[in-house]
């Protein structure tokens, strides 16, 4: 009986501890409200905003089809187990390797978008031209790495460079290889014009543009 209402005793103690607290003890401003508007406001924060371009774009690739598209379809990696049909040449739209290649190329080619229109609208005059330039240039480049990648992958593809305008026609004619090309021959020159000579905390420099633009010429005149 005395276990009883001990327990009972600490139930309307815990009860009144719970009624006791302030109603609005859940309401909170957040610490990082950030908004296009106000984000890009310091160097600092432009490198951040261009990071998620190095890996979360590329995840769907990197984590379960890169050896699959890359190594089993060149003919230099073999599998029976592991996705054989991209040895054999049978793989077919429904697989998930290709899904989610598809999936991860496209989705680099709406951030790079998204950040290039970000970066050129958005800036305020703390941000120096030398991080604005690198980082629209490293936009550019992952931009048409996403389509070489594509292209090479399935020959005409949809390209496009404004996130909204597609949005709102969201069914548009395939473009043709050879323009797939330009397109991605465009988009290194542009990098290679404004990013930097030298490497930074892991970024690219001008001359990775500059190697992706050499693959692409060659490609097209092949």
């Amino acid at each position: 009986m005395k276990a009883i209402n001990k327990i009972m005793a600490l139930m309307i103690a815990g009860g009144a501890l719970l009624t006791s607290c302030s109603d609005d003890f859940l309401d909170r401003v957040p610490s990082n409200n950030y908004t296009a508007e106000s984000y890009y406001s310091s160097d600092a924060s432009v490198v951040k905003a261009v990071e998620p371009l190095y890996n979360y774009a590329w995840f769907n690739y990197n984590s379960s089809a890169i050896i699959n598209i890359g190594s089993q379809r060149a003919n230099d990696g073999w599998n029976p187990w592991n996705v054989p049909e991209f040895s054999t040449f049978q793989i077919t739209g429904i697989n998930s390797a290709v899904i989610n290649t598809w999936s991860s190329f496209y989705m680099v080619v709406s951030m790079s978008n998204q950040l290039i229109a970000d970066l050129n609208q958005y800036c305020t005059d703390a941000v120096t031209d030398e991080v604005k330039n690198q980082a629209i240039g490293e936009a550019y480049f992952m931009r048409g790495v996403a389509y070489f990648n594509l292209v090479r992958a399935w020959g005409n593809v949809i390209v496009y460079e404004d996130n909204v305008a597609m949005t709102q026609t969201p069914v548009i004619p395939l473009t043709k290889e050879e323009d797939v090309l330009k397109f991605c021959i465009r988009d290194f020159r542009q990098a290679a014009k404004l990013m930097g000579d030298a490497a930074k905390n892991g970024h690219v420099s001008k001359y990775a543009a500059k190697a992706y633009l050499a693959k692409a010429l060659l490609a097209l005149s092949g």
